[in-house]
């Protein structure tokens, strides 16, 4: 079965371990990209999904495209507490239309 991984600057996550997934804090973008970097390299993690705080993501996002043209493990973005960009909601539509096709439409 595959795992799943946030990596984050909200502490609050650490409670997703009770859900079987994994957190990784990083206080930096470069911090969250290394830590992405290592999780795809590592060999015995299997992991299926990959969740970044968005607001760390946004310097490194076309690379988490990039790594999305693979087959696993899915990087996705998820919004913090204190700042929404509407990044997530982009990744997302992406994933949906490389899958489906069809274009998401998010409205507030």
């Amino acid at each position: 079965m595959a795992n799943i991984a946030f990596i984050g600057k909200e502490h609050i996550l650490y409670t997703l371990r009770y859900f079987g997934t994994q957190f990784f804090y990083a206080a930096t973008a470069q911090d969250a990209e290394a830590r992405l970097h290592s999780l795809i390299d590592d060999p015995t993690g299997d992991w299926g999904i990959i969740y970044i705080e968005e607001c760390l993501a946004e310097p490194f996002l076309d690379r988490i495209i990039a790594l999305n043209q693979r087959f696993l493990p899915v990087i996705s973005l998820f919004p913090s507490t204190s700042e929404k960009k509407g990044l997530s909601g982009m990744i997302l539509n992406n994933l949906v239309r490389k899958v489906t096709g069809v274009e998401l439409r998010f409205e507030e």
